[in-house]
């Protein structure tokens, strides 16, 4: 008989995310993540399966502590991921084993998907943050807090003296703070963790700054042609306290950082290119405010849109917020991610409609409004898309009120101008299949009101049959909701 969740099925629950197809649609990698109490923490791996559900999904890295981020080469052969293996696997008697005295410990890795064994490629002194994939292949842009390419380069452009020999006068630690984010809580000082552009030859591991900003790059995405890469940064003069972002690309032969989507007042940010690489889509608004509502705009790439005015909105004409995110304790939600259609003519994206996260689709050109791909009361809290045979196939993460998070599958025809409708889900994982038999999860019951002309949707959990205690929980928007999700707070 099903019972009711307890403390101990947290060490149990399994939970997916970051997923990422191959080029060709056939095959999805994704994040698992699980508890490891011998860890005192959690312990992430990579997976695989196959999109048309032929097999199950197989676990790839063992996950000694942090495996992540996994992206397709563009050839589909060789899976890069971001793992911390070197800390835990590797010998090298002549650094510290602490986390706390190891900044090197995250790099990417090359994973070839015809057997063998997981390579490291990178050795920044400083790790690596995230990376992406050249079109040929060849480079991947990667985002690091490294401003030398070996560590005693990293010395020396810091200014920092070696640590004192036992015996020796202790050399000093002092910190000149400038910023007001410069501490987190289990992260310690981060004053000087400014992300910045480099690129890293895939053959030689080799790697070389390309921009280096007064302010942290974010979101590197490559132009169609591998010439170009466009990124996020806040170039304010007080990043900490102004929160403003613009879009810029940058030129791979010679640095030439290019404005094409900002301003004073100005929030844009997820770049993604179209194409034929004549524009860049991105999300955001201008002069946002508290609760002001997040926009998809196409920008020029050439920077011809950058003035004042410039750019599109495509979402001008609906009232959907495509950064909004989702309550939800055992889920991981991620970004907002836009993924042109294999049409050339409509963006993929999520966003939330009652509650509900949907897969929507709208037109690059602007003035349409947005189509509902599914109908479904859920949470999907990432995904991914690819072309095949001239139809799009998306992989998501997808849950539900009374539903642990598993990998589905969508199959959404390339019909043009004509009204497009997802097919699925087809279920291509089964992750806490088990947990779940074994659980009685509590299906939400939509409740609506209406106060001062408006109605307010909220969710009851029903804590079984008759008269019952009332315990209520007031969450406003619209950057954050309850919905479809499950909670097991409750």
């Amino acid at each position: 008989m099903p019972r009711p969740a307890r403390p101990d099925d947290l060490y149990r629950l399994r939970v997916p995310f970051d997923p990422s197809l191959s080029r060709d649609g056939r095959l999805a990698a994704f994040t698992v993540k699980a508890s490891a109490p011998a860890n005192d923490g959690y312990r992430t791996s990579i997976w695989a399966v196959p999109m048309d559900g032929s097999a199950g999904a197989r676990q790839l890295t063992l996950g000694t502590r942090s495996d992540r981020h996994a992206r397709f080469s563009p050839d589909g052969r060789t899976l890069a991921f971001l793992s911390d293996r070197r800390l835990y696997v590797e010998d090298e008697p002549a650094y510290p084993k602490d986390p706390k005295e190891r900044e090197d410990c995250i790099q990417v890795h090359l994973l070839p998907l015809d057997g063998g064994e997981a390579r490291r490629l990178t050795d920044l002194p400083r790790g690596v943050e995230s990376f992406a994939w050249s079109p040929d292949g060849a480079t991947l842009a990667v985002l690091t807090y490294s401003v030398g390419a070996t560590r005693e380069a990293e010395a020396r452009r810091r200014g920092r003296p070696p640590k004192a020999k036992p015996g020796e006068t202790p050399v000093s630690d002092y910190r000149y703070i400038d910023r007001l984010a410069y501490m987190y809580n289990g992260a310690g000082f981060v004053d000087d963790h400014m992300a910045h552009l480099w690129l890293v030859d895939v053959a030689t591991g080799d790697a070389r700054p390309l921009v280096v900003g007064p302010t942290a790059e974010e979101g590197p995405v490559w132009s169609p042609d591998g010439t170009r890469i466009a990124f996020t940064a806040n170039r304010r003069r007080h990043p900490d306290i102004d929160f403003r972002s613009a879009v810029f690309v940058a030129d791979v032969a010679t640095g030439k950082v290019t404005t094409i989507a900002g301003g004073d007042d100005a929030v844009f940010f997820n770049p993604v290119w179209l194409a034929d690489g004549s524009a860049v889509l991105v999300t955001g608004d201008r002069f946002p405010r508290v609760g002001y509502r997040t926009g998809i705009w196409r920008f020029a790439a050439d920077g011809s849109d950058a003035a004042k005015g410039g750019g599109t909105d495509l979402l001008a004409a609906s009232e959907l917020k495509p950064d909004a995110a989702m309550n939800s304790d055992v889920t991981i939600g991620e970004g907002t991610r836009l993924v042109p259609a294999t049409d050339g003519e409509h963006v993929l994206f999520t966003a939330p409609v009652d509650g509900s996260f949907e897969l929507w689709r709208v037109a690059v050109e602007g003035g349409r409004k947005p189509e509902r791909l599914t109908e479904d009361r859920h949470y999907l809290s990432g995904w991914d898309a690819a072309g095949v045979d001239g139809a799009d196939v998306v992989v998501a993460v997808r849950s539900a009120g009374a539903a642990f998070p598993e990998l589905v599958a969508y199959d959404v025809a390339a019909n043009g101008r004509s009204k497009a409708r997802a097919a699925g889900p087809r279920v291509l994982s089964h992750l806490n299949d088990e947990l779940a038999a074994e659980l009685a999860l509590v299906e939400p019951v939509e409740r609506r009101w209406h106060s001062d002309g408006a109605e307010i949707q909220g969710w009851l959990l029903p804590a079984g049959d008759g008269r019952r205690p009332l315990v209520l929980e007031i969450h406003g928007g619209p950057h954050t909701l309850y919905g479809w999700a499950p909670f097991l707070e409750w």
